[in-house]
């Protein structure tokens, strides 16, 4: 099989059979070239997936663990990619048993999502009340309400329903395709009206860019996102506003599975998935650190005592 042809199969079984959107599919095919030219670069010549052996694919995983460095995350990525594109293989009959199945993945300690500490959250909410209304309402869907940016942008003016004492968003194109309702509290039902009684156009997307009028586009978010960070001085993204926000509802006190619920974290059969809401509830990188700062004052104070 030619190689270009054997990539472009494998392009159409993840878009047609698999649901992948576009750019999963091209992250994916991006990653598979990697490890297929690095194939080649051990003199191997690549004619087609059953030249894959479980050798071959845990020589990769050590050597971007160790010659190229590569954390944790992006080696398991890549084992991950090559574990589908070999399912896909032997779907096609190509090969009879998955090799990359049998490679481990590089265990790692589950820390929490990074979020923004309350500190951050305050400075940020204080230089939103410098900006526009859809610039507020914008960033306050994500921290009240948790949602992805693809979700955001996807949101229609008759996904809300808003009330004095609170209100709902609908989620109808989740993540994996899955519908929520997520409840919302008063205050963000004020801003989201105060940002609706200011739209003189029809469009029935929620947010639309100021020029045209049109949906925004996930580009579009980012561009605000990285005007914010500018003024405020510290890294976030967009998904950090949403683990901001699972963060809050569990140290205020909402159960886990509620929490599952309201974040979308959830089963194919509907049911929460509480193992991925879960590590909201382990220490931060930063916290982790804290901890063994407090321990070392505690040895030093305790060395002095002993020294009296």
């Amino acid at each position: 099989m030619d190689q270009l042809n054997d990539l472009g199969t494998f392009a159409t079984w993840m878009d047609e059979y698999q649901g992948y959107n576009l750019k999963t599919s091209k992250m994916y095919l991006r990653m598979i070239k990697q490890f297929i030219k690095w194939i080649g670069e051990r003199e191997i010549e690549f004619d087609g997936p059953w030249i894959i052996t479980a050798g071959i694919v845990r020589d990769y995983r050590n050597y971007l663990a160790i010659i190229s460095r590569k954390k944790p995350p992006t080696i398991n990525k890549s084992l991950q990619v090559i574990r589908i594109y070999c399912r896909w293989a032997k779907e096609e009959g190509l090969i009879e048993v998955n090799p990359a199945s049998r490679v481990q993945y590089i265990e790692e300690p589950l820390l929490a999502p990074k979020s923004l500490s309350e500190n951050y959250v305050d400075v940020l909410r204080s230089i939103l009340k410098t900006k526009k209304i859809r610039t507020r309402a914008l960033i306050e869907v994500g921290l009240s309400a948790g949602l992805r940016v693809s979700e955001v942008i996807n949101l229609k003016i008759s996904d809300l329903l808003l009330r004095k004492r609170g209100g709902e968003i609908y989620v109808r194109v989740g993540k994996g395709m899955k519908f929520r309702t997520v409840p919302i509290a008063p205050d963000l039902v004020l801003t989201l009206k105060e940002y609706l009684s200011g739209r003189r156009d029809t469009n029935e997307y929620l947010f639309v860019t100021q020029r045209h009028q049109q949906k925004m586009s996930t580009r579009a978010v980012q561009k605000i996102v990285e005007k914010l960070r500018e003024e405020t001085g510290f890294h976030f993204t967009y998904h950090t506003l949403r683990h901001t926000y699972c963060s809050d509802l569990l140290n205020s006190g909402m159960k886990l599975t509620d929490v599952a619920l309201v974040a979308g974290h959830l089963k194919k059969n509907g049911m929460p998935n509480i193992m991925t809401t879960a590590r909201y509830v382990m220490s931060r990188p930063d916290e982790l650190a804290k901890a063994v700062r407090k321990m070392a004052r505690w040895r030093n104070k305790r060395t002095m005592s002993d020294w009296d």
